[in-house]
């Protein structure tokens, strides 16, 4: 099985998008596009020094800016809606 894993002070990070909406009759209303949210949950880091820095880790749910990194290729990797960002993108971690 292939991994992706990012190197020096980058991230991976699956990408949260928007479920299709339901309708009341139970219709399953699909959005033409796909609404990714800058939200993610952190799934491989690397090993620079501003990921310790920053405390950041896998399973760390994160908000980040909207611009900048690289999505990974469909097929690539199994699923679709991941990226790759510098830790630096990293604006917040989400905890509930």
């Amino acid at each position: 099985m292939s991994k992706v894993i990012p190197i020096g002070d980058r991230v991976l990070i699956k990408q949260q998008v928007d479920e299709p909406v339901t309708s009341t009759s139970g219709i399953i209303i699909h959005q033409i596009e796909e609404k990714k949210k800058n939200l993610g949950v952190v799934v491989g880091v690397g090993n620079g020094d501003k990921i310790v820095k920053y405390g950041i880790s896998e399973g760390n749910v994160v908000i980040f800016e909207g611009w900048g990194g690289e999505a990974i290729e469909e097929g690539l990797i199994e699923e679709k809606n991941y990226l790759i960002i510098s830790v630096d993108k990293i604006i917040a971690k989400y905890e509930r």
